[in-house]
């Protein structure tokens, strides 16, 4: 199969942030995607600071709080065979990696930024002020989904250990495969991975392979921190 080209507005995370963001290009590179007409990136565009900025905060970073990324490497698992403005072109499997531990990869295509800034404000939590840059006390709201399930869920993101004792309570056992940058546990048939951005409340993913857990429409959902399913 055909390795799929990241293009500018693609939306990204980072395994120690809170929510989505979407990748920016300022400057293109005169390349564009033959399927959606947005410019293509490359290895170079890792940018948090400066007026070619790439990268966005992920709001709430395990490690430091405000997520102020540090990102002066360039992007690694890239389509070394096609290069754009002499730099390997981004696919669905480029990671780049953050100087406070967190992995940023590719979790969805362009969408309607503004539209999904809306929705990232109506179900985020994390209680970061965006234009003073500062963090207010943490919301206790819980998402609606959520409780009719009975799945009170702490929304921010946990360790692997925690990880790892939440998976062996329910009789998950840890592979040596990752996920966007975290751990993947099996059961039988099923494959789990922590769920960092708490798509509608819940604690996990749920997939028949590893390579479904990538993919919002071929995994089979979202789920409390006991498997309760929530939706996706």
């Amino acid at each position: 199969m055909a390795d799929e080209y990241m293009t500018c507005y693609h939306f990204t995370q980072c395994s120690f942030g809170s929510r989505e963001e979407y990748i920016n290009l300022p400057v293109d590179h005169g390349v564009t995607a033959m399927t959606t007409g947005q410019p293509l990136l490359n290895a170079n565009d890792h940018k948090y600071e400066g007026p070619e900025r790439n990268i966005h905060g992920y709001r709430f970073c395990q490690r430091i709080g405000v997520c102020k990324p540090k990102t002066p490497k360039v992007w690694l698992k890239t389509a070394n065979k096609h290069l754009i403005e002499g730099a390997p072109a981004l696919t669905e499997q480029s990671e780049l990696m953050c100087m406070h531990g967190g992995v940023i990869t590719f979790c969805g295509p362009p969408a309607d930024v503004q539209a999904k800034m809306k929705e990232q404000e109506a179900y985020s939590d994390e209680g970061m002020d965006e234009d003073s840059q500062s963090l207010k006390q943490p919301s206790n709201s819980v998402n609606e989904n959520s409780m009719k399930k009975g799945a009170l869920n702490d929304k921010r993101s946990g360790s692997s250990k925690d990880y790892d004792k939440a998976a062996k309570e329910l009789g998950y056992e840890r592979i040596g495969e990752r996920s966007h940058g975290q751990p993947i546990y099996k059961k039988g048939h099923n494959f789990i991975t922590p769920d960092v951005n708490r798509h509608n409340g819940g604690f996990w993913k749920m997939a028949k392979s590893v390579d479904a857990l990538k993919n919002r429409t071929s995994r089979k959902g979202t789920y409390d921190k006991h498997l309760n399913r929530i939706g996706d």
